[in-house]
């Protein structure tokens, strides 16, 4: 009878999966990197309990789908394969089980905003109330990734009439909780934990890639605004990583918030257009503060950030490019996009046009408008000239004929 071998060769494998890392040991046995991502996870968490609750929000949707995609292949190839070797009937029942998790977990993932909310952290207590007039018995239900259950009294529940105490709270813990009465739904309230500062495994690997990882923060996890001009709206992009759901709302300082406004349902990226009562020909008095949350099945993410519009401004490209000869010298005339606000004479642009040389094939850059050398050629963009704002995009190349 053919035995096991111990694991030889154990090199370390990092999947970069954001928002969390996790390295682990390869295998031989074990050829495809997400098949071996899944087995090492399925090792550290303790079995399937820990994998059901963690999987999707630890690993990236993509990591995800390709995990799925590869066990599925996988489990059907040991099934249909010679029972020969010890190693199949190990590795079969546990793939089977985690197949079942990836899926659960995929199809309950949260796919919009919840209404009413409560946001703690790990580890913390918190207190929730059903607020109702129902005088009668009220019965409490926590129900998460599609899993309803009735809450009992125990070391982390308590539970007084309309009110329940959870104590040292954990990932499990999150989900919508909600109050019944004689059959009825009084009231609810959905539970997030708010979102953990990346974990690493690896304090060698960690040094080594610290550089990189300060890189990439801006790009994980970030809340920024644009305007293409003076008007009344303007543009939110929200990355959160890991969540599925968002929202944001946005006053002046010293004002009251407006209404939520919410994205369509994404995952990592969420965009908001957002109307704003504002005249361009008046001075800013205050600045504008944004405030984004995302979500997924059980965490929770806050943005704020602060600006004049008069700061997140950025310009369309140029609508047109035009140069005529003037002499020896070539006089290049740069249009507005048709995006930005009128009349130009008080909303000015300063112009920067690009060229080749036609002599050395160096690229130059001039302001005035006014080129004496010979140009193969060039493109502009453009800029507002009164505040530190960013330039646009280049217009496309276009060639100059002598």
């Amino acid at each position: 009878m053919e035995t096991m071998q111990p694991e030889t060769s154990r090199t370390c494998v990092e999947l970069k999966s954001k928002p969390h890392r996790l390295i682990c040991c390869r295998s031989d046995y074990l050829h495809s990197l997400p098949l071996r991502a899944i087995w090492c996870y399925y090792r550290r968490t303790g079995g399937m309990a820990g994998v059901s609750q963690n999987i999707l929000t630890q690993w990236s949707p993509a990591l995800v789908l390709e995990s799925y995609r590869v066990l599925l292949v996988f489990v059907f190839t040991l099934k249909s394969a010679p029972s020969r070797d010890p190693r199949h009937q190990m590795y079969l029942s546990p793939w089977v089980s985690l197949i079942v998790a990836v899926c659960i977990s995929m199809v309950c993932s949260l796919n919009e905003f919840p209404k009413k909310i409560q946001v703690s952290q790990k580890g913390a207590s918190v207190n929730l109330t059903c607020h109702t007039d129902f005088q009668g018995q009220v019965t409490w239900k926590q129900k998460l990734q599609g899993k309803e259950k009735i809450l009992k009294e125990s070391r982390f529940v308590s539970i007084t009439g309309l009110r329940l105490f959870l104590h040292k709270l954990d990932t499990p813990d999150a989900g919508e909780y909600s109050c019944w009465g004689e059959g009825r739904k009084l009231d609810h309230t959905y539970l997030l934990l708010e979102a953990e500062e990346e974990e690493s495994y690896d304090s060698d690997v960690e040094d080594e890639e610290e550089e990189d990882e300060e890189d990439q923060e801006e790009e994980r996890d970030s809340l920024s605004c644009s305007t293409r001009t003076y008007s009344c709206s303007f543009t939110c992009r929200l990355s959160a990583s890991g969540f599925t759901a968002a929202r944001l709302s946005f006053h002046r300082y010293g004002q009251q918030p407006t209404q939520w406004h919410y994205a369509p349902t994404a995952q990592n990226h969420f965009q908001f257009t957002l109307p704003l009562s504002y005249s361009p020909f008046a001075e800013e008095s205050a600045a504008l503060v944004v405030t984004a949350e995302a979500a997924n099945s059980n965490q929770y993410l806050k943005k704020t950030i602060q600006f004049y519009l008069r700061d997140i401004v950025q310009p369309d490209p140029p609508q047109t490019v035009t140069c005529e000869r003037a002499g020896n010298a070539l006089r290049v005339t740069v249009q507005p996009p048709v995006s930005w606000a009128q009349p130009v004479s008080y909303f000015p642009l300063e112009h920067e046009i690009e060229f080749i040389n036609k002599d050395n094939g160096k690229t130059e850059r001039v302001t005035s408008g006014v080129i004496t050398q010979k140009v193969s050629r060039l493109r502009a963009r453009s800029r507002d000239p009164l505040t530190p704002s960013a330039w646009s995009e280049w217009s496309p190349w276009k060639n100059v004929t002598h």
